[in-house]
């Protein structure tokens, strides 16, 4: 087994390689010599997976004593190091958290040394970029899901969308679902990753076309209440036959105006609605107005080309509207 280097010898070797790289002048930006010398201390204790009590202890001495003003590319280096080494002192777990930054993001992630209770206090107070790395953490726990999930930063509801147990928790998926409203890139992931496409309806705009046909047929045996239905004001001949004018003369906004009055929809809803480019949305707005059949067909045909120059796709949504 290789001897573990002697404190003195590291440090004879550090000052003499870095006196040369100075004197050769090849190094542009050189790391100060505190933080030389936690990333080399750092690499050959990692090297091994076992160490003797004495070379534990010589190490946490000499990295306590760089850690500090070492910087933090060095601590996050000694972070990717230490993480995960079954021997890694306590000491430097705690140093590398209270570090903050890349390091303690990397030591909430990959860490088996941390206690339920600093792992909970990170997911209330740490800051975004170190809370980050908590969820991602794997076999995070549901407690940590709900915490994390209260926060308003993309990258931790990003990478709580890929963990199980925050899919499988209803309270956390509605919030991540929330959020996704305003975030697309959460949105898809959350389409790539939950089990359960029918529970994203209300991202039904970002969803692909697998699960959009899921949220549809889902819709269609839904059973609303008294209050759902009677909220909604049906159209008539005379108003359908006007908002058809206005679709012909491209005056979508007038056409907006009015189903967002009859379904008392928001109206940045019901835009979005109109405007998405495959039709299913406004064909949803017009079947919840009660449009028929053959007055929804001539609001399809003045869409943009993509739908309205397909047959097949006028009828797709006709169709859908009677289902609906």
């Amino acid at each position: 087994m290789r001897r573990f280097e002697s404190s003195v010898d590291v440090l004879a070797k550090i000052d003499g390689l870095a006196a040369d790289v100075r004197k050769r002048g090849v190094r542009q930006s050189p790391l100060p010599d505190r933080a030389s010398v936690l990333i080399a201390l750092t690499d050959l204790f990692t090297a091994r997976k076992e160490h003797t009590g004495e070379e534990i202890a010589r190490y946490e001495d000499m990295a306590m004593r760089m850690m500090a003003d070492a910087g933090p590319s060095a601590q996050a280096h000694a972070a990717a190091q230490l993480a995960a080494h079954p021997q890694t002192p306590a000491v430097l777990i705690d140093a590398l958290l209270a570090a903050g930054g890349t390091a303690a993001s990397l030591i909430l992630e990959h860490s088996p040394r941390l206690s339920d209770e600093a792992l909970m206090n990170a997911a209330l107070h740490a800051q975004d970029d170190v809370a980050a790395g908590l969820a991602r953490r794997k076999s995070i726990t549901t407690p940590l899901v709900r915490a994390l999930s209260r926060r308003h930063d993309n990258a931790v509801l990003r990478s709580l969308a890929r963990q199980s147990a925050a899919l499988h928790d209803d309270a956390t998926l509605l919030r991540l679902i929330e959020a996704a409203r305003e975030d697309r890139e959460l949105a898809s992931i959350l389409f790539e990753t939950c089990p359960d496409k029918s529970a994203l309806g209300p991202l039904f705009l970002d969803a692909p076309p697998q699960a959009r046909a899921i949220i549809l047929a889902n819709a269609e045996a839904v059973s609303f209440t008294a209050g759902s239905i009677h909220r909604v004001q049906f159209s008539n001949r005379t108003l359908n036959t006007w908002m058809i004018e206005r679709a012909r003369q491209g005056r979508w906004g007038l056409v907006a105006q009015e189903l967002a009055r009859l379904t008392k929809l928001p109206r940045a809803h019901v835009d979005a609605l109109i405007a998405d480019g495959r039709g299913e949305g406004l064909a949803v707005l017009l079947a919840a107005v009660g449009m028929p059949r053959e007055d929804a067909v001539y609001i399809f045909l003045a869409c943009a080309p993509a739908i309205s120059h397909s047959c097949e796709r006028v009828y797709a949504l006709a169709e859908l509207m009677e289902r609906l």
